[in-house]
């Protein structure tokens, strides 16, 4: 009977041990990784901006890109545009979603040789169309893009919703 209870003693332990080291490294991991978003400066020609969480107000009306920006720097621009109408659990910076913005990014990918600008400029023309339908998989490829781990789209904002972001994160700024 006392091996038998030693046993479960010990697997209880080793479980508890097991789940501090996780939790510790999965804590960390995000803290650095949070941390290092919110640091980041992009030293590519035309952004150099800090990099806030949306709902600290990491808005950017200057796009702060042109034609000679990186294809980091769009990426980043975009999938900032993306916020605005997808739900996530996180969401680093914010860039309105309107027209101006949308043909400001058109612009810098058409005169562009990127890795990615074919489907970055479909991505953009729907936009400009009005064609959101595809927005969290529009998301979810820029967040690919930039090696995501937290903040996977997983639905599109309402319209109602979308309001209450545009309201929080581009009114009055």
């Amino acid at each position: 009977m006392k091996k038998w209870m030693y046993g479960i003693l010990s697997v209880l332990a080793l479980a508890i041990i097991f789940a501090t080291v996780y939790y510790g490294f999965i804590h960390n991991t995000n803290v650095d990784k949070a941390a290092s978003f919110s640091n980041v400066k992009e030293k590519s020609k035309g952004l150099n901006k800090e990099k806030k969480p949306a709902d600290l107000n990491g808005v950017e009306k200057a796009l702060g890109i042109n034609d000679q920006s990186s294809e980091q720097a769009v990426v980043e621009v975009m999938h900032e545009m993306t916020h605005q109408k997808v739900k996530a659990d996180e969401k680093w910076g914010a860039v309105e979603m309107d027209q101006d913005n949308i043909d400001a990014v058109l612009s810098v990918l058409k005169s562009s040789d990127f890795t990615d600008k074919d489907q970055m400029l479909k991505i953009a023309e729907n936009w400009k169309k009005g064609d959101f339908s595809n927005i969290v998989e529009d998301h979810n490829y820029f967040w690919k893009l930039q090696g995501g781990n937290v903040g996977k789209a997983y639905g599109k904002l309402s319209n109602k919703e979308e309001e209450a972001y545009i309201q929080k994160n581009f009114k009055d700024k």
